[in-house]
């Protein structure tokens, strides 16, 4: 173990199993820090001359919101970057903020199209047995552009409900699929019904829809 400049380490998303840094965790991370909770130190992968983060960005975010320069790190020297993308996905599947589904298909993606890896050695990085895989898998679609989407939960649950193929949902864009905000939800909304896969024919999802539709007339004075 040693303690490193946080300036010197690297990220990139090649090495990183995760899609998105989630700013609460961060957060979070920093109060505890703050109050004295030791952390385990964060892992860092040398390749080709390079400080690279594997596990511990959520830890690195929360001593800069502290205004740290140093965090502990154990290192570990790669030969090449699938190694070190393998090591990466089996510490982030072990502990800290659980793997989302659609990491989780990224992952399986590039283990498997990518990576050539077999789904006997994918269950073994990832720790999910074969069947939950194969399901998984189906999760990811390649676009018009070619290159793979992995489709978010509220997408396929809501697709599903449709009756659409997740092919068709495509050119969606999932980047504000995150209820956190009525900003966000009503943005989502939109989408979806824009989208073309607000699912109009489910009974419970059109009681719940007229329900909105008359308390938002009678909270904004739509009545004629």
């Amino acid at each position: 173990m040693k303690l490193l400049a946080i300036s010197e380490l690297l990220f990139d998303e090649y090495f990183y199993p995760r899609i998105v840094r989630n700013w609460l965790t961060s957060y979070r991370y920093s109060q505890k820090m703050k109050a004295g909770e030791i952390f385990p130190p964060i892992e860092v992968g040398r390749y080709d001359g390079k400080l690279y983060i594997i596990d511990g960005m959520h830890r690195v975010d929360a001593k800069k919101l502290l205004k740290e320069k140093y965090i502990d790190a154990n290192i570990k020297k790669y030969e090449n970057k699938d190694d070190m993308f393998i090591d990466a996905v089996k510490c982030n599947s072990k502990h800290g903020r659980q793997l989302s589904v659609q990491e989780t298909a990224r992952i399986i993606y590039k283990l498997g199209e990518e990576m050539k890896y077999g789904l006997e050695q994918i269950k073994d990085i990832i720790g999910m047995p074969v069947e939950s895989i194969e399901r998984m898998k189906l999760k990811t679609i390649i676009g018009p552009n070619g290159k793979p989407i992995y489709i978010k939960g509220l997408s396929e649950k809501t697709a599903n409900m449709a009756g659409v193929p997740l092919e068709e949902i495509a050119s969606l864009d999932q980047s504000s699929f995150n209820v956190s905000t009525i900003i966000q939800l009503l943005n989502q909304m939109i989408a979806l019904l824009e989208g073309g896969i607000y699912p109009v024919k489910n009974e419970e999802v059109v009681d719940l829809t007229i329900r909105l539709y008359m308390l938002l007339q009678e909270k904004l004075n739509l009545q004629e």
